[in-house]
């Protein structure tokens, strides 16, 4: 299972545009056998410096609560189900 935190935070209009295409593809990800978090750092701003962020979005691919990899933001979803493929079978 990987799990997919995005980060962002408020007034932040490419984290809006990328969480309309992570919901419109919520099946997809299931199918691939991930499940999506949402984390807003204007409403936990501890995120930042646990996360490292920089910028936002972001979205970090976690497998077995160990980050994976992470791709910064607003990208496609073959993009995103690529991060998801690596984040499965990284050693």
């Amino acid at each position: 299972m990987i799990e997919i935190l995005k980060l962002e935070k408020d007034g932040c209009s490419p984290c809006v545009w990328l969480g309309k295409t992570l919901e419109a593809n919520a099946p997809r990800l299931e199918s691939e056998g991930a499940t999506l978090t949402t984390l807003n750092i204007s409403e936990n701003p501890s995120l930042i410096d646990e996360y490292k962020i920089t910028s936002v979005p972001v979205l970090v691919f976690k497998r077995n609560g160990i980050e994976m990899t992470r791709v910064h933001g607003n990208v496609n979803f073959d993009d995103v189900l690529a991060a998801i493929e690596y984040a499965k079978f990284k050693k």
